[in-house]
């Protein structure tokens, strides 16, 4: 798990996720905040998802 603390922009932040070779990524907006989702982007090949933060550990366990 990474935090960004360095208010980098979105964009520096995935590229950094990247560099570390990350295989997801979580994205919690004002949206997903509200609707208490996640947006999940697999790093691999860009898709992403929205997915209930109660349902994230069982979504990335069925994806292993």
């Amino acid at each position: 798990t990474e935090i960004d603390h360095m208010e980098r922009s979105l964009k520096a932040q995935f590229k950094y996720a990247d560099k570390l070779n990350a295989e997801y990524v979580g994205v919690i907006g004002d949206d997903e905040l509200k609707n208490d989702e996640i947006q999940l982007k697999r790093m691999s090949d860009g898709t992403c998802v929205r997915i209930k933060t109660d349902a994230l550990a069982e979504y990335l366990t069925e994806e292993e």
